[in-house]
């Protein structure tokens, strides 16, 4: 799951993007990327461990500036066998900051 959700609507830009993986994952094998209007990418901070356990959650700081619109969220991690998993989302903005 995530946050923002997928095909979520939101009032005001998210502070960060939040992730949940089945299984504990390996930060340093993470990439997240967010692309808004016109496929700009938009700046994030470095992802945290914001728990463990079967159900990881990972959150990632959104550090740009994001305008209403449409974004899209792509994910990339290698599991504990080594082979890359990946997912996407989009959401949309109605007002920026």
């Amino acid at each position: 799951k995530s946050a923002p959700a997928k095909d979520d609507t939101l009032a005001a830009p998210p502070k960060s993007l939040d992730l949940w993986f089945s299984e504990p994952v390996d930060l340093s094998l993470l990439r997240v990327t967010l692309a808004g209007p016109g496929a700009a990418n938009i700046a994030l901070g470095k992802a945290a461990q914001a728990g463990t356990g079967k159900d990881a959650h990972v959150t990632v700081p959104v550090a740009g500036v994001m305008g209403a619109g449409a974004y899209a969220v792509t994910w990339v991690v290698a599991g504990a066998d080594g082979h890359p998993t990946r997912g996407s989302f989009a959401f949309r903005l109605k007002s920026g900051r």
